[in-house]
């Protein structure tokens, strides 16, 4: 009895080991259910930029079975502080940095640029100058709460209108009564499509330095190690070395209709 007991606690062992050998295999990825194109579609059944990209590097180039998920965003972000799931795609601030570890290498540039009525004279005096301080006559428009505004409106000594949504302000765009938006091609560009404002509204070529960049942030409460992040680092590092990187995010922006963005 004794040595059947030792071979079934044996056999019990090697179970449990070859399930967590698995488990290992499958991470778990958050991201906002409600940030088209970027990202957008609840649970598994998520779409967009980043889930593919994602599809990309961590699941064919790194050979780990993933799973994408997209809830709301504070969900999607409490859900991997907790441990409940393992990465997010998001800018690092000193807060995010306290729960997670970060990719050295960023993922993606949310590119932003000025945005104007077609043939306007904010849209003749960007023509002319990449010089946003100096534009301080036009009316800028932003969106209540938007941290990234009230910073870069502060850095450049500018004051602005505040509505609810970007589709408010570009609609004040389209009547006259906003002259300038500053924001991401990607969030823009859907609005715009949407409303069929493509030959109202203009986008500038020149790209604020100030545009956020998203990282890899990795649960410090994830079974993953920080391991994971170095080899994500090298393929990333390796792909921006051969062009092969550029050439994947032009395809996938190009696919979900943002043919400006660069990264």
């Amino acid at each position: 009895m004794q040595v059947l007991f030792a071979v079934m606690v044996l056999w019990i062992s090697i179970g449990v080991t070859l399930n967590a050998n698995a488990d290992d295999k499958i991470i778990r990825i958050n991201y906002s259910d409600a940030y088209p194109p970027l990202s957008y579609g609840q649970y598994e059944n998520v779409r967009g930029v980043l889930p593919e990209l994602m599809n990309t590097l961590i699941s064919e180039k790194m050979e780990y079975e993933i799973i994408n998920a997209g809830k709301a965003w504070k969900r999607a972000q409490e859900e991997v502080w907790k441990g409940r799931a393992d990465l997010l795609i998001t800018a690092s601030t000193p807060k995010r940095l306290e729960r997670s570890y970060q990719s050295q290498q960023s993922v993606f540039t949310l590119t932003f640029r000025p945005y104007t009525k077609v043939g306007s004279p904010a849209a003749k005096a960007l023509a002319k100058t990449d010089d946003i301080s100096s534009l301080g006559q036009f009316r800028f428009c932003d969106v209540h709460g938007n941290q990234w505004g009230q910073r870069f409106y502060a850095k450049h000594k500018i004051d602005f209108h505040v509505t609810r949504s970007f589709e408010s302000c570009l609609r004040l765009l389209t009547i006259g009564r906003a002259d300038i938006i500053v924001h991401s091609d990607h969030i823009l560009s859907e609005i715009i499509k949407n409303n069929g404002w493509e030959k109202q509204i203009t986008a500038h070529p020149y790209i604020m330095p100030e545009s956020p960049k998203f990282y890899l942030l990795l649960s410090k409460k994830s079974f993953i190690t920080p391991a994971f992040l170095t080899k994500f680092d090298k393929i990333v590092e390796q792909m921006r070395g051969d062009g092969s990187y550029t050439r994947l995010l032009r395809e996938l922006n190009m696919t979900h209709g943002v043919s400006m963005a660069k990264n």
